[in-house]
């Protein structure tokens, strides 16, 4: 394998001894479950032969292209490296952790997997780039909300794709932020994180449609994007305290703003509500 993209390699399960060839060298190592190796790009051609492997071993190789390296460091505001050279610890724990999500996660295609995929990813490269020498923004320390028009603009267009969710990529790509940053100034203005702000604005359309329309709840929840009836009912029950056979039976004819979800102040404790709520 030409070695044109940064590598990763994740032992998931069991143990093995590998020959790496490389650069005209043989390296010969025992890799551990769990383990992680990281092999920076240098364009030269690399052999990975597995010798003595334990039953049932299994490993996960992650490649990750330059080019990606440099957008996502200018998108967190990160001085420009021309190339990562130096290697981490096989025990680095960031980097486990974050390849150990990868693994699970990556045959899923549910939104709160693809939300901790999205983070995984982001926290590992940011992780790679610090080992080499990048600094960028402390976000962390960021305790603002969004403006009031773009928190509007972020819930309109939510609200319009409901049934199949923007994912967390997109809602990034329309304000112009890193996920961990989008995602930090969400909670910090709504109380909640995208997968269950999408579930509460769910439940706020589906509040019009049980008290308006004689639709069939389990076409109304799959009409919203919930994967299931079971899920539908759930999330109602959770977010408005009574199931959503209820909620129609009993505020069909008082409209919909007789009883309302409130999910950010039953969800989350009032020390932390947010300073503004879209409705």
């Amino acid at each position: 394998m030409r070695q044109a993209a940064h590598a990763l390699i994740y032992t998931a399960r069991g143990k093995a001894d590998v020959l790496w060839k490389h650069g005209g060298r043989e390296d010969r190592f025992r890799v551990d479950a769990g383990t992680v190796r990281f092999c920076p790009a240098d364009d030269d051609y690399h052999t990975l032969i597995g010798r003595r492997c334990e039953p049932g071993h299994r490993f996960y190789m992650l490649l990750i292209p330059r080019g990606h390296l440099v957008q996502l460091a200018d998108t967190e505001g990160v001085a420009a490296v021309p190339d990562l050279r130096h290697s981490v610890s096989a025990h680095d724990a960031v980097l486990t952790a974050c390849m150990r999500t990868l693994s699970n996660v990556h045959q899923h295609l549910d939104e709160a997997s693809l939300e901790r995929r999205e983070s995984a990813a982001l926290s590992l490269i940011l992780r790679l780039l610090s080992k080499n020498g990048w600094k960028g923004p402390d976000w962390q320390n960021d305790h603002s909300v969004f403006p009031r028009r773009t928190l509007d603009g972020l819930v309109e267009y939510l609200d319009d794709h409901l049934q199949i969710a923007p994912s967390l990529q997109e809602m990034c790509v329309r304000v112009g932020m890193s996920p961990s940053h989008f995602g930090r100034k969400l909670r910090q203005s709504t109380g909640l994180s995208l997968h269950r702000f999408i579930n509460y604005r769910r439940i706020r359309k589906s509040l019009r449609i049980l008290t308006g329309e004689a639709t069939a709840l389990k076409c109304i929840g799959a009409a919203l994007g919930f994967s299931s009836h079971s899920h539908f009912t759930r999330t109602f029950t959770e977010l408005t305290g009574m199931a959503p056979v209820k909620y129609r039976k009993q505020f069909k004819r008082r409209g919909p703003r007789s009883h309302s979800c409130s999910a950010p102040q039953r969800l989350r404790p009032a020390s932390e509500r947010p300073q503004h709520r879209p409705t």
